[in-house]
């Protein structure tokens, strides 16, 4: 059957998301009567990196927009900004 063999996306996920599921994921560990210490430090290290990520996209977002005068520039073109 050719429809078992078609390749589907992956639905998008955003950060929000993500760091939320590893949130939920680290505290549902942390509820286990066996929890796994390193398991959970490493979802705290991952949590981490994701608002690091999270960040940093949000200031290179406020550093285009304010170059900009409110509108979003791609700064690989700065021709823009001089007129």
């Amino acid at each position: 059957d050719d429809d078992d063999d078609a390749w589907e996306p992956l639905p998008q996920i955003s950060p929000a998301d993500a760091l939320e599921c590893l949130y939920k994921l680290r505290l549902f560990e942390e509820q286990q009567a066996d929890y796994d210490e390193r398991l959970i430090q490493h979802l705290m290290r991952h949590e981490r990196v994701h608002l690091q990520r999270m960040m940093h996209k949000k200031q290179q977002t406020d550093i285009r927009t304010s170059l900009g005068g409110g509108k979003k520039v791609d700064i690989s073109n700065t021709d823009g900004l001089l007129n």
